[in-house]
């Protein structure tokens, strides 16, 4: 065959009829090659074959380059999304859902030849894997005939009652093959977890009152919306731990399994919320019962028509919500104007000039005195504090 030129050209489109050639195959994962060597007196546009001699080949193979026309092969690729697309980013953790599916690809189908995929349940709860619709206690055989090469199979792992630490865990593995030998064989770990999600504001509640901190769960992801601040726990049955922290003037009252807050689960806090379904959802109660007005304490004058409390170590006056107040510069010491933050803090705005600021207390807040140090004053005379501790405030 003079026609041929090039080693990559003696192959079986340009052999003639009934030459001799070695087939190798190579497989690396999910990729099966097939080499096919004509032989002959030379490398490229000789394929004679003396009787009786002996032929020696020296193949080397150097890669899986499908312009070569010697090469055949097709792939196999196998996935599955049963990692829950927020929790699962950064390791295979799953929660319960429906609409999972395990996907097998396969490139170049019609050189595949007759493909089943079995699905083999390792690890977990028996009676509680499915895949293409039927549970697995063993395995399950799939036919993978569609000539598209794209196969999407329903599964899905339902542990009872819940995920636990007996039961949590879902390891299969798959395994494609054909009738000419091929197998290609993938093995999956899945573990999956319940999900609580906690809330700490929604829509007509104050969304200063806390907050959750040093959670112990599996995994959080907090969330910050204008309607609602909540997080998502992952945990076995026996459920995340979780302190609230209410913010300043705030007090925590419970946790309630419902938005309107009439259905109390417990008052405890921290508090271990046990897990007996694969979602659950809680709401925390937090009211507002002081309003602290941070400032300098020791350059003001404060008068408040409820009374007050001082927390010096917040360098704070603390009264009841809806308090009538003022606040001045000390004696001889006249105020320019109120800011709402310390210098080189921003957002800092001035919140009112002159020496005399009259408010009505509602949420927290931080008035901190600029003085003109050559203007003398006479303030407001100031009020003995009072002790408000055993008051209390509805919400």
């Amino acid at each position: 065959m003079p026609s041929i030129t090039t080693q990559q050209q003696k192959c079986a489109e340009n052999a003639p009829q009934g030459a001799t050639y070695v087939r190798i195959k190579a497989q690396k994962d999910g990729l099966q090659m097939t080499y096919d060597v004509y032989l002959g007196e030379n490398n490229t546009s000789n394929f004679d074959v003396r009787r009786n001699s002996v032929q020696t080949l020296d193949i080397r193979i150097k890669g899986d380059n499908e312009v070569d026309a010697r090469i055949h092969s097709f792939e196999v690729k196998i996935s599955d999304d049963l990692p829950d697309a927020d929790f699962g980013r950064t390791a295979d953790r799953c929660i319960y859902d429906t609409g999972k599916r395990l996907s097998i690809s396969v490139t170049n189908r019609e050189k595949a030849g007759n493909l089943t995929a079995k699905i083999r349940l390792v690890q977990g709860q028996v009676g509680a894997f499915s895949a293409n619709r039927q549970m697995v206690a063993s395995a399950v055989t799939v036919s993978l005939d569609d000539p598209s090469g794209l196969y999407e199979i329903p599964i899905g792992y339902v542990a009872r009652p819940v995920y636990t630490a007996a039961n949590s865990r879902l390891v299969y593995e798959v395994t494609v093959s054909n009738t000419d030998g091929y197998s290609y064989t993938k093995t999956f770990t899945r573990d999956f977890y319940n999900l609580l999600t906690v809330y700490t504001y929604w829509q007509g509640r104050d969304n200063t009152a806390g907050r959750l901190e040093g959670v112990t769960a599996v995994s959080e992801i907090k969330t910050w919306m204008p309607s609602a601040f909540y997080m998502r726990l992952l945990s076995l049955d026996d459920g995340p731990t979780m302190p609230v922290v209410p913010n300043d003037g705030f007090a925590f009252k419970g946790w309630y399994a419902d938005s309107g807050l009439t259905r109390k689960v417990s008052e405890a806090n921290p508090y271990q919320h046990p897990m007996t379904s694969y979602y659950d959802t809680l709401y925390t109660k937090i009211n507002r019962e002081w309003v602290y007005i941070y400032t300098d304490l020791d350059n003001v004058n404060f008068v408040s028509n409820l009374g007050y409390t001082i927390d010096r170590q917040k360098q704070a006056f603390v009264v009841f919500p809806a308090s009538r107040c003022e606040i001045s510069g000390k004696e001889g010491i006249a105020v320019q104007r109120w800011w709402n933050n310390p210098q080189n803090t921003y957002p800092r705005q001035v919140v009112a000039t002159g020496n005399v600021y009259a408010f009505t207390a509602t949420e927290n807040r931080t008035l901190l005195p600029d003085f003109d140090n050559e203007v003398e004053v006479t303030p407001i005379t100031p009020q003995n504090s009072c002790d408000a501790r055993a008051a209390t405030s509805t919400d």
